[in-house]
């Protein structure tokens, strides 16, 4: 498995791919693993190919994440021409420390 990361061939370039179009966030997931995951896949199919437009990539992202995320999603979408995935994980990530320390200020701390 680890040769078809190096390997910049046809098949490796279409795998990589695929793990990304397949993609998907679970509901409960914390955002940030979700956001290291999908880099990590990218990152894996940018060492194989030359590039990936970004705003392919973006709408990639976007379009994984589960139903929760949707006013989010339709945020960014409607709100913007043109976003950059660090604008887009700072975002999210910035929602999500602010959903934790709400709860955390009401009693519902998770663990």
């Amino acid at each position: 498995m680890e040769s078809l990361y190096l390997d910049k061939s046809l098949s490796s370039r279409f795998y990589l791919m695929m793990r990304m179009f397949r993609m998907r966030m679970q509901e409960g997931t914390p955002i940030k693993k979700y956001i290291d995951e999908f880099n990590k896949v990218v990152l894996d199919y940018q060492n194989v190919a030359n590039s990936m437009d970004k705003d392919h990539l973006v709408i990639l992202f976007l379009c994984s994440l589960p139903d929760s995320y949707d006013s989010i999603r339709d945020q960014i979408f409607y709100g913007t021409d043109s976003i950059a995935m660090d604008d887009i994980t700072s975002i999210l990530l910035s929602k999500d420390l602010l959903k934790k320390s709400h709860m955390e200020s009401h009693g519902q701390s998770e663990g």
